[in-house]
């Protein structure tokens, strides 16, 4: 069901945004370009490290011509143990989001484990005319939070542990991620983010992250440690010749981790909290708005623009007849294996 209104939602907003992009004069300099070797694709999980319990799994991909996004969720059927979820979205206009959220643990799970979203996007961007300008690109991660609730009772477990996002883009090979964990230094006892940054663009655009203490319940006692991070905006410019011949790749990876690990003898495990950038469809807990970081299919996820043109208004050429009919064999095995 939920898959069914994703996909509506998305038919209007790829309709609203087509009209949109009509009614632009400037989206005229999006035939300068066209995108070659599209790769979208999502994964979410839940591993529970014992042997006994089975990782629960769910992946989507985008295939040219026939999908146009590509979504993934999962949830815990052991909600009395371990209430969880994972949501990943990715469609073809590089709108990406990825969510992790623990909502209930039994420590005497004692094994662990690692609630994970992730998002995965490729493409190489070619021109049809010879530009001798600069071409900027421009990518925008529009917030995301960080949360460890009840952070008194939790103690991480060597280097695991904690909420965590990564944001990893490449530009022909040339890496830029960013990289935030919230946990507990346990030599001090108080928590920390650590950040685990690379810049070899020279944007310099990571943002100073600053950990805030909440009374979520209204009891005045300090309950969760929350770390919002906010919108975070990169500015490249890139050779016009650059997208002759093989043209620019450009990739982007995305994940949301929330990981625990319990042992005997430490405290971790008995914690919730939650791991995002942005939340497009409200998967947050209900009852909860502080864990909704977007309502529902708000675009603002991670967004990338070419030329001042968004990713959508620049076309996938149509592959040819027989390569059309491989890759509708293809869709039609995958929906058959996934029914």
């Amino acid at each position: 069901m939920l898959h069914a209104v994703i996909h509506e939602k998305c038919r209007v907003a790829l309709l609203l945004t087509g009209l949109v992009l009509a009614a632009n004069p400037a989206a005229s300099r999006a035939q300068n370009f066209t995108i070659h070797d599209l790769v979208g694709k999502t994964t979410s999980s839940i591993d529970l490290r014992n042997p006994l319990v089975p990782d629960i799994q769910d992946s989507d991909e985008i295939l040219p011509v026939l999908d146009t996004l590509a979504f993934s969720e999962v949830q815990s059927p052991f909600g009395e143990v371990l209430d969880a979820r994972a949501a990943a979205f990715q469609n073809t206009f590089g709108i990406n989001a990825a969510f992790a959220e623990l909502r209930r643990y039994v420590p005497e799970l004692r094994d662990g484990f690692n609630i994970t979203a992730t998002t995965e996007y490729r493409i190489r961007v070619k021109s049809n005319q010879s530009l001798t300008r600069q071409v900027p690109f421009e990518f925008v991660i529009n917030s995301g939070q960080l949360r460890i609730d009840d952070y008194e009772r939790y103690t991480p477990f060597g280097s695991f542990g904690g909420a965590k996002v990564e944001a990893r883009i490449g530009l022909d090979g040339v890496p830029w991620e960013f990289s935030a964990q919230l946990t507990k230094d346990t030599s001090t006892n108080t928590m920390v983010v650590e950040l685990d940054n690379v810049d070899p663009l020279g944007l310099d655009i990571f943002p100073a992250l600053t950990i805030e203490f909440v009374d979520a319940d209204g009891d005045a006692l300090v309950d969760d440690a929350v770390v919002n991070i906010p919108q975070i905006k990169g500015l490249v410019m890139i050779d016009g010749k650059d997208f002759s011949g093989n043209g620019v790749a450009f990739s982007y990876q995305m994940e949301a981790d929330f990981e625990m690990v319990d042992v005997v003898f430490n405290g971790s495990g008995i914690t919730t909290g939650l791991a995002g950038i942005t939340d497009p469809f409200a998967l947050g807990t209900p009852d909860d708005t502080s864990d909704d970081l977007g309502a529902p299919f708000d675009p603002a996820g991670v967004q990338f623009f070419l030329d001042g043109q968004p990713l959508s208004a620049f076309p996938v050429p149509e592959p040819s007849t027989a390569a059309l009919l491989g890759l509708g064999l293809l869709g039609l095995a995958v929906r058959l294996r996934r029914a």
